[in-house]
């Protein structure tokens, strides 16, 4: 699957996410994505660049790395991290 949930809302993705982990159970599949969240469904990810494979592993394996793979997953989760600590801080001051 290519980007399968490219054009989804979130609770569209995560249907389809859920469908797609249960259809693959006992099967070999290849997710090509670059929602970095969606990449942890795999048990084993491959960082291309300029058509090779610079990083192999898991999600735990290539974060602790620190390579490319945890500099693209930092990027996508920075909104998501700030947005979160920004409304902890207005909580703080309700």
């Amino acid at each position: 699957m290519d980007e399968p949930t490219a054009a989804l809302d979130p609770f569209a993705e995560y249907e389809i996410y859920t469908k797609f982990t249960e259809m693959i159970t006992d099967r070999t599949a290849v997710l090509i994505t670059h929602r970095m969240a969606a990449v942890q469904l795999a048990e084993k990810i491959l960082v291309f660049q300029d058509g090779n494979i610079i990083e192999s592993g898991t999600h735990k394996e290539l974060y602790a790395h620190g390579g490319l793979y945890t500099e693209m997953f930092d990027k996508q989760a920075e909104f998501y991290v700030k947005a979160n600590e920004e409304k902890e801080n207005e909580e703080k001051y309700l």
